[in-house]
Parts: structure tokens; C-alpha cells; sequence
């Protein structure tokens, strides 16, 4: 709804991406929406010197709304979430200062865990809008789809696919890309049923048409990249997906509600039996190379691990074991990774030259910061999580948005385990675009109940 009940001029923001709440100042909110669109768009396809500009404002210009309006907003506990990602990585730096300058100044790095919590402005400037979340979705999907086109491996990429061979699409490796196709499916196969189920007609058509496009692309993505933890996360959250849509159709008394459960249904069968068939050579034969890894590991010969791709992962978890051992708690920088790596006389020159990190992001955080820097991290995907679902309950989020929230933290949370995308900025990119529109409903439900608190008090008092 928009911030009045008066008719709005054309140059007001919320006439065209309304906020339940107030966002700060008409060209403010402009200049943040804005830059948040333009953020998510450029991201996979510019270099780093341009793509980080509109994040940055985004970013610079909610904490500007955060210093005037904190006296409200420091009772939202997101908001110490983004300070405890900020603090964490300069106070463990400290402790390590204090035990080796030399040491804390080679393996410092205190950045990569506050751009994770990227999510928090631009919810903010979202505004708990449905129309403007599915904007910024198709202007993600866009952007990636862009990144994809523009890349120079494209032609290599697309000759691959169409061979039934492995393909990348240039962007950073398979795995990422991978990723990026699981998040759109996600999105795709939540907010889908909706879409589809507008009473607008216009509305219902175009939204038909983004969801096409982005279901056709994103099982493309999955199918060619032929990352095997992607489609285990993707396995998993469907197996949920479908018994939970199932329950649903059941003791749903709403017939919207479930004919857009049936709708959801009748998209997840229709993938399950076209995509099988395609994906279940692929998938074996990946498993089965995989497979010789289990005879020396249950033997515990950890001394003959093939190296392979399980191999590899297992002989750099064994590696940060040892590091992590000396430091469990504080760390040692995020940026031990590449000594830790190189100093290993077991990996390969490749493993060494051009891998050099963990596949594991709660490894990575674990070795770089230590436990303290793990429940860090694991704080954000249990708030997130539990809070989504304390506002379903009290009708304050929509089903499909805490359906996409759950869905999404538990692809993030298995696919994190086999490579560590929260420490590459693509990483901390998706989560910044998976997060955005549960956030602007969490911050919404907070101010909202303040400000309820406040009328109340009021009144009281009178």
C-alpha cells in the first residue's frame, strides 16, 4: 500500500513501487531502488570496478536511513546481525594482532563476511512490495541471462550442451552457474503459482511469459552444468516441496489457495518426468567416478585417496582440519586459505595453482574465523528461517515468500557444504538477492509493531 491515501504525483516512488512502510525521503528511495536494480543486473557481466558502485550506494545510503531512524530500527535484531558481521572479523583480527602481528597482517581479510548481510539495504529499499519483489527478480534474471550471452566461452558453452557435455557458461565455474539455475528454479516454482493465478489478465500474461522464460533457463542451467550438489539440493527441497504441497492441497479449506498448490503440483511432476530421463545417465556415471573414494576412506586410509573430485574435497577438509585444530575459535584470517592450501604436500600442482580453497564455506569460515565466525554465519540462516516462518503464522508473510525463504536456506545450507560459494562474491551476490524480499517483510512487521505500540501507549496514556 502505498505511504498515503492521497493520489500520488508520478514522480512519487510509491506510486510505482509502493512501500507498506516509510523508506526515507521520495529521491532517496529513488536513487536506492534504484540503484539495487541496477545492482542485481550488471553484477555477472561488468568488471568489479563498475558493479560494485550501485551496491555501495545502496548500501551507503541505508545506513544513512539507519543513523536517522535508529531509534526504531536498532530494536529489529537483522540490523545487530549486519554490526556482528562487521565486528566479528575486526575483533578476531585484534585477538590475532595480539598473538602475531605478522600473521594477522598476511591472513587478514575483513570483508568477506559483511557483504553477506548485502540482503538487509536492499530489502530495505524493496518495501515489502510483491510487484516490486518479482521486478527485482525478472531484472536479476535479465542480468544473468546477460552475463551468460556476453561471455566469451558462450559459443564453447552452448557447442558443449548441446553435445550432452559438461557446460560452464563462463561464469567464474559450473558450480556457480549451477547455482544461480537452482536459485531461479527455486524462485521460479514458488512465486510461479501466483503469477499464474492473477485475476489481471495483462498481468497474468506477461508474469506467465518471465515464468516461462525463467523455468525453461533455470532447468537448463541445472541440466548442463551437471553439478552433482546442486541436483542433491534441488533432490531434497523438492522431496519437501511435494509432500508439503501435498499436506497442503489436503487441509487447505481456501480454493485459491489450492488450486495454486495444485498448480505447483502438476509444475513439479511435469519437471520430475522430463528431467529425469535426460539427467539420469549424467548422474550415474558422475556418482560412480566418485565411488572409489569409499573403499580407502571407510578403511581409513586416508594416505590412497584417488584424486578425484570427492578426492580432492576430502584431502582439503583433512587440511583445514589441522589448521582449525590450532585456532578453533578465533581462526586465523580470511585469508589463510591459499598458505594453508600451498603448504600442503599431498595436493596436486592444479589443486595448489588453481583451486586453492576448501569447498566447503562452513569450512572456510571455520579456518578463517574460527567457531565464533561459523555460528556467525549459521545465525543469519536460523533468524532468517524462524523469523519467515513467526510471520506466516501470524499473517504477516505471504505462503509462497516463506515457502521460497525455507526452500532457498536449505538448497544454500547443502550445496555450501561441497563448495564454498559464501566466500566468493557470487556467493554473497545470490544470498543478497534470495534474502532481499523476506527482509523488507521483516523489517515491515517491526516497524508496524512499533508503531502499533506507540498508538497504543498513546491512547493509554490518554
Amino acid at each position: 500500500m502505498p505511504e498515503t491515501s492521497q493520489p500520488l504525483s508520478p514522480f512519487n516512488v510509491n506510486r510505482w513501487f509502493p512501500s507498506d512502510f516509510h523508506r526515507g525521503p521520495n529521491i532517496v528511495v529513488w536513487i536506492g531502488l534504484l540503484s539495487t536494480f541496477i545492482a542485481v543486473f550488471i553484477k555477472l557481466w561488468t568488471p568489479t570496478s563498475i558493479n560494485r558502485f550501485p551496491e555501495s550506494l545502496a548500501t551507503l545510503l541505508f545506513l544513512g536511513i539507519l543513523v536517522h531512524q535508529w531509534r526504531v530500527l536498532k530494536r529489529e535484531p537483522i540490523v545487530w546481525l549486519l554490526f556482528l558481521f562487521i565486528l566479528v572479523p575486526i575483533l578476531l583480527f585484534g585477538i590475532h594482532y595480539l598473538q602475531s602481528p605478522e600473521t594477522a597482517l598476511a591472513y587478514e581479510s575483513t570483508d568477506k563476511m559483511a557483504r553477506l548481510m548485502l540482503f538487509l539495504p536492499f530489502g530495505w529499499w524493496l518495501g515489502n512490495s510483491p510487484r516490486t519483489w518479482y521486478t527485482f527478480f525478472a531484472i536479476a534474471l535479465f542480468g544473468f541471462m546477460i552475463g551468460v550471452f556476453v561471455n566469451p566461452e558462450f559459443s564453447d558453452s552452448l557447442a558443449k550442451a548441446l553435445d550432452g557435455q559438461r557446460a560452464g557458461w563462463g561464469l567464474i565455474n559450473w558450480q556457480h552457474t549451477a547455482m544461480y539455475s537452482g536459485t531461479a528454479l527455486i524462485a521460479a516454482l514458488c512465486f510461479g503459482p501466483t503469477i499464474l493465478s492473477a485475476t489481471n489478465k495483462r498481468a497474468r500474461f506477461v508474469g506467465g511469459l518471465l515464468f516461462g522464460i525463467a523455468l525453461l533457463w533455470a532447468i537448463a542451467g541445472v541440466i548442463t552444468t551437471q553439478t552433482r550438489a546442486t541436483w542433491l539440493g534441488l533432490a531434497i527441497c523438492g522431496v519437501i516441496a511435494t509432500l508439503g504441497t501435498l499436506i497442503w492441497i489436503i487441509r487447505s479449506k481456501n480454493n485459491k489457495h489450492r488450486n495454486k498448490a495444485i498448480i505447483t503440483l502438476g509444475i513439479l511432476t511435469i519437471i520430475v518426468l522430463g528431467v529425469v530421463p535426460i539427467t539420469a545417465k549424467p548422474v550415474l556415471e558422475r556418482f560412480q567416478t566418485e565411488m572409489t573414494v569409499v573403499e580407502p576412506l571407510l578403511a581409513g586410509d586416508f594416505e590412497n585417496i584417488p584424486p578425484n573430485s570427492m578426492g580432492v574435497r576430502l584431502e582439503t577438509w583433512i587440511i583445514a582440519a589441522q589448521w582449525i585444530e590450532k585456532r578453533p575459535f578465533t581462526g586465523w584470517g580470511g585469508d589463510v586459505r591459499d598458505t594453508a592450501i600451498s603448504s600442503s604436500e599431498k595436493l596436486s600442482p592444479f589443486v595448489e595453482c588453481c583451486i586453492r580453497h576448501f569447498h566447503n564455506t562452513f569450512i572456510e569460515f571455520t579456518i578463517s574465523y574460527g567457531f565464533i565466525g561459523l555460528l556467525t554465519l549459521l545465525a543469519v540462516f536460523i533468524y532468517m528461517l524462524a523469523r519467515s516462518i513467526n510471520l506466516w503464522k501470524a499473517g504477516c508473510a505471504s505462503t509462497m515468500l516463506v515457502t521460497f525463504t525455507a526452500l532457498i536456506t536449505l538448497y544454500y545450507f547443502v550445496i555450501n557444504i561441497f563448495e564454498s560459494y559464501l566466500f566468493f562474491w557470487s556467493g554473497a551476490f545470490i544470498i543478497s538477492i534470495a534474502y532481499a524480499p523476506i527482509t523488507s517483510c521483516i523489517l515491515r512487521a517491526n516497524l508496524t509493531s512499533i508503531k502499533n505500540k506507540r498508538i497504543e501507549h498513546q491512547v493509554t496514556a490518554r
